[in-house]
């Protein structure tokens, strides 16, 4: 099998072709605001990150790896009885 290797294409050259398969519409349309007021934008790169977190970008890549191996979880739920007798109790 023949190894392959793909151009990385810019950010610009992304940016572009999304303004022609929009058709008209507006870039600005792939971007989406959330209840919490937090804009996603369409595409995130490398470059992007290191210059929005810089220093910042190391513990927030650790953190989410840290979680991703944390298999314990704790499942909480408000009991409405005096004892877990009378809880149980399907009398």
């Amino acid at each position: 099998m023949k190894n392959i290797e793909f151009e990385i294409p810019a950010y610009s050259d992304w940016q572009d072709a999304a303004i022609k398969a929009l058709k008209g519409k507006p870039f600005e349309s792939l971007f989406t605001k959330t209840i919490e007021g937090v804009t996603l934008q369409p595409l995130y790169t490398q470059e992007s990150l290191v210059a929005k977190l810089g220093e910042e970008l190391d513990l927030q890549v650790a953190t989410i790896r840290s979680l991703q191996n944390d298999q314990v979880f704790q499942v909480a739920q408000q009991i409405h009885a005096d004892s877990s007798e009378a809880f149980f109790c399907t009398a």
